[in-house]
């Protein structure tokens, strides 16, 4: 009748707002409000999250040029360490090494060495340097007056006094190679017939 259609119209009002309280307006319920606000909530994350990757300082572009100058090192290291040969020493490892070495020669002492037998190969080589040391010119150099001599001084000095020396009066010099400059001077006890003679100068 006439008259129900008020009615019918307020409830179906009633109805239309129960169901956009219910899906879309109520957002304690488990709806579509609730998963818009998760949505929305989820987004921001997101954002933060892209904003993090796109960051110059520490997103992808950072790890980008990162990557870039790792492979500019890598590049300069070579296959097998071979670019590494102009790698200066470094002072700091000095302690490192010897630590080393001192441990494979048995703790300072070396007896890590005692059973190393002796290699046949080595006979050449040490030949080599003891007649290097041999054929050495012997230096210009005589210990100071008081003083013991080196072996290569007291060789020197043999020699020296045996072919280039001269007398006059009670100092006897003796020269150098050359023949005339002197390479010490020694004074007699007597000018006509010594019993000693000690070094001057």
């Amino acid at each position: 009748t006439t008259t129900d259609i008020p009615a019918l119209i307020a409830a179906i009002d009633t109805l239309i707002d129960s169901i956009i309280a219910a899906v879309i307006t109520n957002a304690a319920g488990v709806d579509i409000a609730a998963d818009i606000i998760a949505i929305k909530a989820e987004t921001a994350a997101i954002v933060n999250d892209t904003d993090v990757i796109d960051d110059v300082t520490s997103g992808l572009v950072k790890i980008a040029t990162d990557v870039a100058a790792t492979l500019v090192d890598t590049a300069v290291i070579g296959a097998a360490g071979a670019g590494l040969t102009a790698v200066p020493w470094n002072a700091a490892w000095d302690a490192e090494v010897e630590s080393e070495v001192d441990d494979a020669l048995g703790g300072g002492t070396g007896t890590a060495l005692t059973a190393i037998p002796w290699n046949a190969s080595w006979d050449a080589e040490v030949q080599s340097e003891v007649q290097d040391a041999l054929d050495a010119t012997v230096p210009d150099s005589i210990p100071a007056d008081g003083t013991r001599p080196s072996i290569t001084q007291a060789a020197y000095l043999v020699v020296q006094f045996l072919t280039e020396r001269s007398v006059s009066g009670a100092t006897l010099t003796v020269n150098k190679p050359d023949g005339t400059t002197a390479l010490l001077t020694l004074t007699l006890s007597d000018a006509t017939d010594p019993t000693s003679i000690t070094r001057a100068t």
